[in-house]
């Protein structure tokens, strides 16, 4: 089995990334310009494995001792499970620290029993959520 590497964030890694995961609604493309915004917020990193990109995540802080997380990965990172959570549970202990976080949040699509599975594993719990359904929509 190939060995995941794990480096900091580059956009011209992501030129190839190809993204398949939960989201329908998101192609590879947004996912560039998402990652390069959450890139700008705190630090950020890459997962690879023989060059192929198959996720990409970061930390970033929101204020004093508060902090969020995100993560996109692609289905390849299916066949690799065990390194790709020891990767990201090492990753996020080490951003955690790094920015003093005592409260780390994440969001998360509802319908994804897998993500919910990991952050699950990640020791996130879930807590009550509220959201307009009609936030942004034209009546």
């Amino acid at each position: 089995m190939n060995k995941l590497s794990v480096i900091p964030f580059r956009k011209d890694l992501l030129e190839n990334f190809v993204y398949d995961g939960v989201e329908s609604d998101i192609s590879g493309h947004d996912i560039k310009d998402i990652a390069e915004y959450y890139s700008t917020l705190g630090l950020s990193f890459i997962g690879h494995i023989d060059g192929k990109v198959i996720g990409v995540g970061g930390v970033f802080p929101l204020w004093k001792s508060w902090g969020s997380c995100w993560l996109f990965v692609n289905k390849e990172a299916k066949n690799h499970k065990v390194c790709v959570f020891r990767s990201i549970l090492t990753k996020m202990r080490e951003l955690v620290r790094a920015y003093n976080i005592e409260i780390l949040t994440v969001q998360c699509v509802d319908d994804s029993l897998e993500a919910h599975r990991l952050l699950d594993h990640l020791g996130f719990t879930k807590s009550k959520e509220f959201k307009m359904a009609l936030y942004g929509r034209k009546i």
